[in-house]
């Protein structure tokens, strides 16, 4: 299965790329979440290859580091919350992001 995403900011709908699974394509999405989105809040809709929404991620209107995902499964809707932080070196350059559930407080670090 091919996963697109694409976003939608400022009225505007943009493709950004096609992944080989979800979890790879929501991976890119949070380990670029802190980047600036535009103008409004970014919302990314990935589909299949049929156009089926498979999963949306939106921005917290109240902590823009969380990103509210919900994916579409087949036994109903399953909505995550995840806290995006980078790890930067002692320069200041990118080394990481860690993604961190806000539920279970489990972390993963993803890397560029």
């Amino acid at each position: 299965m091919q996963v697109i995403t694409r976003v939608l900011t400022g009225g505007t709908v943009e493709t950004l790329d096609a992944y080989a699974s979800l979890q790879e394509a929501l991976d890119d999405i949070h380990g670029l979440w802190l980047e600036d989105g535009g103008e409004g809040f970014p919302v990314y809709v990935l589909t299949d290859e049929d156009g089926r929404v498979l999963a949306t991620v939106v921005r917290s209107a109240t902590t823009p580091t969380v990103a509210i995902t919900t994916r579409y499964e087949p036994d109903g809707p399953r909505v995550e919350q995840h806290a995006c932080s980078y790890n930067l070196d002692q320069n200041g350059r990118y080394l990481s992001t860690v993604v961190r559930d806000c539920l279970s407080g489990a972390e993963r670090v993803l890397t560029a």
